[in-house]
């Protein structure tokens, strides 16, 4: 006999209930699934009151066992003494779903046990139905089969949310994790964003454990985790470790910072730890420094200063060092993720013999450039005979320089030195110096944007993926001296801060540890000395000067504020605007070609008679900049000022 259950009804016959860690309500099951809690998708120990066995077939307690041994299709097992037949001892329907059926159809349990009539019962001891004891039925599965016993539901269900956990996760009562009950919450709920768990740290999911009592906020996966630490690595400790579940002030020995939490300790050795702190790498490489460092608990004497974040390091706790020269690293900051590459380097042997020379001897005075197949010889440039060089773009005027004996490829005799690879602070990994981009290619391909300055480029760059810097911002790490400043610099933020040279906010930065002086790297690689067709006299950069009066450019005929960074010449006491000297493109060579809407451009220098018009004014100025474009259109050959290209 069927009977049609809707509403409130049907969930109380289901066994439906509200918790608190959720919106929906929820029916209690014996599916085998993953629990959204624990991950796990096996009962729990202390939630195994059955087992699955053949033909989804429910074991059940031993008090409700005695009734005999239930088969899938209604049959049961014999398996016991007197065993008779379903009919004449019944297996009783459940009181609770025998109220529901007469709530809703008006009709009598039977007596004689219904769902029994197919079905025969002993003593054997695996039934889902309650066939003596009579017990209630609240799955829902017990509707189409009667296989369900309520010994059999572990787990709770909300289908809709795809949802499902143990029901010992739900409330956690264990004096070893915590002294009060952890119950379960989410998000969606309690409306707590932002909470952090007190153990590991990371930020909590959907789910989480809380203490209202202690305000303590768990993950869903800390509570499942030993808290005795029988593998610790013998680098952290000979000793197993204990987590203490008692919140404490305490000053880590592998790290050294002192913090409020749950340490790992070991009370024979007085050893205490951050539990995160015990996956410490042994061997790493940062990017501040050449050589490799070690993890250590304890430095030799002396005053010790960090070499990422420059501040003082208590040598009686753990800090990362260098075997061969004197240098340390706090363990946290060496191990952030903008400073090591995540590589653990221990059982891995150091390349002696890596080859880091950039160029071969040929003989004396000609070399090999791994970055050009023709042989270079060192010569120096005569006065008047202005080069550029192909890796930092700047010119090269009576300086020393190593220049190709076939094409018109050429170097500074110092941008021939540069290193293969280098270690930088805006990279965690190796930069290894590439190829400036080749003329000819299409205009976005024909440079690249430096991550440090910003500016546009067409020399060489040290590179790693899609990390990309001039070589001359390569060369400002570790300690950067700057003649506008009179303390040394370091790169030690990578957030915004504003430039004390340009005014603007920028990152990454230079910072001076010792007063407020930050130093963006565009400022930072501005030439000292620089050259202009309008002053036949080298120029000097000035960082600005505290003087009352007017200040005019004498290319641009435009006010010039003397608080800000000028050129000026010291012969005549001209002064120029920055931008005016320079240009937007400093760091793009003249003679460099890239193609543009299928026509050939070149960049040219700025300093013939005829100069062409200005598109940023009007028709009437001429480009005062020091480089123009030069385009060739059907063997027609135009100038463009470069401000057309600024914002392409």
């Amino acid at each position: 006999m069927f009977y049609s259950l809707e509403g409130k009804a049907l969930e109380n016959f289901l066994g439906a209930m509200k918790l608190d860690f959720h919106k929906h309500l929820v029916y209690p099951t014996n599916i085998s699934s993953e629990c959204s809690v624990c991950s796990n998708s096996e009962q729990i120990e202390g939630a195994k009151a059955s087992e699955s066995g053949e033909n989804g077939v429910t074991c059940k307690s031993n008090e409700s066992q005695k009734g005999g041994k239930s088969g899938k299709g209604g049959e049961s097992i014999e398996s016991g003494e007197n065993s008779e037949t379903g009919q004449r001892r019944g297996s009783g329907k459940s009181a609770k779903a025998s109220e529901s059926l007469e709530s809703i159809a008006g009709a009598e349990s039977s007596k004689n046990g219904e769902s029994g009539e197919n079905g025969k019962s002993g003593k054997g001891g695996e039934s889902t139905e309650s066939i003596a004891g009579g017990e209630s039925n609240d799955s829902s599965e017990s509707i189409a089969g009667g296989e369900s016993g309520k010994g059999g539901e572990s787990r709770y269900i909300c289908k809709p949310c795809n949802l499902y956990a143990h029901k010992d996760c739900v409330e956690i009562n264990n004096p070893y994790h915590h002294k009060h009950p952890l119950k379960l919450l989410e998000f969606d709920i309690v409306l707590d964003f932002g909470k952090t768990c007190r153990l590991c740290g990371e930020k909590v999911e959907r789910l989480f454990y809380h203490c209202f009592l202690c305000d303590i906020t768990l993950c869903r996966l800390c509570p499942s985790i030993p808290l005795v630490i029988d593998d610790v690595p013998k680098k952290v400790h000979e000793h197993s470790l204990t987590q203490v579940m008692i919140k404490v002030s305490f000053t880590c020995d592998a790290c050294g910072i002192c913090s409020d939490g749950f340490p790992c300790v070991c009370l024979p050795c007085c050893f205490i730890i951050h539990r995160d702190c015990t996956k410490l790498p042994r061997v790493i490489h940062v990017n501040r420094h050449d050589h490799r460092v070690s993890h250590t608990y304890s430095l030799c004497i002396g005053d010790w200063g960090c070499g990422v974040c420059r501040k003082g390091i208590d040598r009686v706790y753990g800090a990362y060092s260098c075997s061969i020269c004197r240098y340390a690293v706090h363990s946290k900051c060496a191990t952030r993720t903008d400073v090591w590459d995540g590589v653990e380097l221990e059982d891995i042997p150091e390349d002696e013999n890596e080859d880091i020379d950039p160029y071969e001897v040929i003989s004396e005075g000609v070399i090999r450039h791994f970055l050009h197949e023709h042989d270079l010889r060192l010569i120096i440039e005569k006065d008047g005979n202005v080069s550029y060089c192909y890796a930092c773009t700047l010119p090269i005027y009576c300086d020393p320089c190593y220049a190709c004996m076939e094409c018109r490829f050429v170097l500074h005799e110092a941008c021939a030195k540069l290193r293969k690879k280098l270690r930088h602070e805006l990279q965690s990994h190796q930069l290894i110096l590439c190829l400036n981009p080749r003329p000819g290619q299409a205009f976005k391909d024909g440079y690249f944007s430096c991550d440090a300055c910003h500016r546009r480029c067409t020399g060489f760059c040290y590179k790693y993926k899609r990390i990309e810097l001039d070589i001359r911002c390569a060369q400002v790490s570790k300690t950067f001296n700057h003649g506008s400043h009179p303390h040394p610099l370091f790169s030690i933020s990578t957030a915004f801060k504003k430039c004390t040279g340009c005014g603007r906010s920028d990152k990454p930065v230079m910072s001076c540890i010792e007063c407020v002086f930050d130093l963006c790297f565009y400022c930072a690689t501005l030439p000292v000395e620089a050259r202009h067709k309008y002053d036949c006299h080298p120029l000097s950069l000035c960082y600005g000067e505290n003087a009352k009066g007017l200040y005019w450019c004498e290319i641009c005929e435009r006010e010039l504020n003397p608080k800000e960074w000028f050129y000026t010449c010291n012969d005549y006491g001209s002064t120029l605007h920055v931008n005016c000297v320079l240009g937007d493109y400093l760091h793009v060579r003249p003679g460099h070609s890239f193609k543009y809407n299928d026509n050939e451009v070149e960049v040219v220098a700025n300093d013939h008679p005829t100069r062409p018009s200005c598109s940023l004014h009007s028709r009437e100025w001429r480009c005062v900049h020091p480089f123009v474009f030069k385009r060739k259109v059907n063997n027609t050959i135009s100038s463009m000022c470069d401000y057309y290209f600024r914002f392409c």
